[in-house]
C-alpha cells in the first residue's frame, strides 16, 4: 500500500513538473521568437542606417531642397541659410548633388519635420510647433535648434515626450 502512494506521489510530481517544464517551453519560445524578431529590427534600422550615412557620404539630390522648403513652408533662401550655403550656390546646384555637412543638415531638419507630423498629425501641426518658441526648449523655436546635432537631439527629445504625454 505504501508503494502505491509512493509511485502516486512520484506520478504526480512528474506531472507537475510536466506542466511546469510545458510553461518554461512555451516562455522560452516567446522569449525566443520576441528577440529574433527585434533582433530583425535591429538589422533593418543598422541597414537603413548605413544606407542615411552612404546618401549623406554621397550628397542628397540638390532637389531635396525644394521637399524642405514645401514641408516648412519657407522660401529656398531660408533653407540656404540653414544649410549654411547662399541661394546662388543652391540654385547652381539645381541639377547637382549637396555637400556631405549640407547633406547631413537637410536629413536632419527632413527627420525632425517627420517625427513631429507623426507626433502632431498633421503638416500644419508638425510646422507650427518647429516655428514657434517653445516652453520645453526653454523658449527657443525648434527650427533654429536644428542647426545642430545638439539640437536637433533636444528638439527630438521634447517631441517624443510630447508624443508620450510628458508635455503639453
Amino acid at each position: 500500500m505504501a508503494s502505491t502512494f509512493r509511485a502516486h506521489d512520484e506520478a504526480a510530481k512528474a506531472d507537475r513538473r510536466s506542466a511546469e517544464d510545458v510553461k518554461v517551453l512555451k516562455e522560452s519560445r516567446r522569449l525566443v521568437k520576441q528577440l529574433s524578431e527585434r533582433l530583425a529590427h535591429e538589422v533593418h534600422e543598422r541597414t537603413l542606417m548605413v544606407e542615411l550615412f552612404e546618401l549623406i557620404e554621397r550628397g542628397m539630390p540638390a532637389t531635396a531642397t525644394d521637399v524642405l522648403a514645401l514641408q516648412y513652408a519657407v522660401p529656398l533662401k531660408t533653407v540656404a541659410q540653414w544649410l549654411d550655403t547662399s541661394p546662388k550656390t543652391l540654385s547652381r546646384r539645381r541639377a547637382g548633388l549637396l555637400g556631405r555637412t549640407e547633406s547631413d543638415v537637410a536629413l536632419r531638419f527632413g527627420r525632425v519635420f517627420e517625427q513631429a507630423r507623426e507626433a502632431f498629425g498633421t503638416d500644419e501641426a508638425a510646422r507650427e510647433w518647429l516655428t514657434s518658441a517653445q516652453p520645453t526648449l526653454a523658449g527657443a523655436v525648434p527650427v533654429a535648434l536644428l542647426r545642430t546635432e545638439l539640437g536637433a537631439r533636444q528638439v527630438e527629445r521634447a517631441i517624443e515626450l510630447i508624443d508620450y504625454g510628458d508635455y503639453v
